[in-house]
């Protein structure tokens, strides 16, 4: 009797050690797996962050015609009759024309002695700010607009910390087409006019201009791809 006692004794504690040690294992699987998910959590983090930033600084090639896509941003109510000279939080803001070309950057606020395009792209700035969409429409070829809607409507837009990089002007069957990467930051963006960029981000778009019979136009729009 006393045999079998013992080595029913012994028989408990060794499934008691085997148990211990499957506890001890698991629990070492549970601490990998709880370290593994972390980085997992930190490394995503960190990446979608770094994509939002290239996203704002893309400089590759452009792909797709500019359009008006909805997007799930939240954006300011719009005031379609909002004088924008009342809001001392634009007008503080640097409403100048920033033109660069050949690495050399201007700040241009009268654009009288530019060529007509840097007039052109005052104008278009000017207009936006004022809100005025049907002159708005004006500034753009029948080409555009086999791609593109006119606009319907839009509120006057804060527009400021503009910037015009002028990258090449080339003549096209005795045509001139000039060509720019173009981006600028929209103060309390209502989305009336451009819902692709929310809060005071920035989107770069590369411009076509076209020199035409009714002066210059806008021809094409484009994003930039985004970094692969």
């Amino acid at each position: 009797m006393d045999d079998k006692n013992t080595a029913r004794a012994r028989s408990v504690v060794s499934d008691n050690k085997i148990t211990d040690s499957e506890k001890k294992k698991r629990k070492k699987h549970v601490i990998i797996f709880l370290v593994v998910l972390g980085i997992i959590t930190v490394v995503t983090v960190l990446s979608l962050y770094l994509l939002s930033l290239l996203d704002n600084q893309k400089t590759d090639d452009p792909k797709s015609m500019y359009s008006d896509d909805v997007h799930s941003y939240i954006f300011e109510d719009p005031h379609y009759g909002l004088d924008v000279t009342t809001v001392p939080e634009y007008m503080e803001r640097d409403r100048t024309l920033n033109y660069t070309f050949k690495g050399e950057t201007q700040s241009i606020e009268d654009v009288g002695g530019y060529g007509k395009d840097i007039v052109f792209f005052k104008k278009y700035f000017d207009t936006a700010i004022a809100g005025d969409y049907e002159k708005y429409n004006t500034f753009f070829t029948d080409h555009y607009y086999e791609s593109n809607d006119p606009k319907n409507q839009f509120a006057p837009q804060m527009i400021y910390d503009i910037n015009i990089e002028k990258l090449d002007e080339t003549s096209e069957s005795g045509t001139l087409r000039y060509k720019y990467n173009v981006w600028y930051k929209i103060y309390r963006n209502d989305g009336t006019f451009r819902n692709d960029i929310y809060g005071e981000s920035y989107k770069k778009l590369y411009f076509e201009l076209v020199d035409t019979d009714d002066g210059i136009k806008i021809d094409r729009i484009t994003y930039y791809k985004k970094a692969q």
